[in-house]
């Protein structure tokens, strides 16, 4: 027979869910509002803030020259789309944050240590902020420039034939039929054969006097 303390039930306390935090701007040079908007909805959908909610949150999440600029112009600001539209209208250069991406996918090549996939989503990442509706033969890239041929690969199948090549086995037969000459075979093969000249006479007037007497090879003096 259950006791009085066993057949009490259980009381389940509902778990909340733990809000998620976006990252702060601060309109330095080079942060791009657009990207980090895009980072905000998707905080906020997770969060499941509607549009009153995210104007609500959003001054906690700013901060040095952003900041000042959401508290001047607060009263301005008085929806979500009001928001976006004055943020990424100050402090967005799309076509400066568009080339720099482009730059940096031109010239994007796979580094040391890095893993295949890595490589892989970096220039897919890079190629959505060039253009968000960029075709797949666009995103065709190898590390050094665009491929623009009349048949391109996706970047998966360059990456894989790439590591394909490398590590492709070596042949333990040789195809050739005939020994590979050594250098002093070839050298002997092709060394100019050597001329040979003729003596020269010797010339014995060199070592006689005026008056033709011989003079002495030792001493240099004429024959006495």
């Amino acid at each position: 027979m259950p006791t009085e303390q066993e057949a009490k039930p259980a009381v389940v306390t509902p778990s909340l869910q733990q809000w998620r935090s976006p990252s702060t701007f601060r309109g330095a040079p080079g942060e791009d509002p657009l990207k980090w908007l895009k980072e905000y909805d998707r905080v906020a959908n997770f969060n499941k803030w509607d549009d009153m909610m995210c104007l609500a949150n959003v001054y906690f999440f700013l901060d040095g020259t952003a900041r000042q600029w959401y508290v001047n112009n607060e009263d301005a600001l008085d929806s979500w789309e009001a928001f976006k539209n004055g943020l990424s209208g100050l402090f967005g250069d799309r076509q400066r944050y568009t080339r720099r991406a482009e730059e940096q996918l031109k010239c994007r090549a796979q580094r040391s240590g890095e893993s295949t996939q890595s490589y892989i989503q970096s220039v897919l990442g890079l190629c959505q902020e060039v253009n968000p509706l960029m075709r797949e033969d666009e995103k065709s890239v190898t590390p050094n420039e665009r491929i623009f041929g009349p048949d391109p690969q996706s970047l998966e199948e360059i990456v894989q034939d790439e590591v394909e090549r490398v590590l492709a086995p070596v042949s333990a037969k040789s195809t050739e039929t005939r020994p590979r000459p050594t250098y002093a075979a070839v050298t002997r093969k092709y060394r100019a054969p050597v001329q040979k000249f003729p003596p020269e006479p010797r010339k014995t007037d060199v070592w006689r006097t005026a008056d033709n007497r011989p003079v002495c090879f030792h001493c240099g003096r004429p024959d006495m």
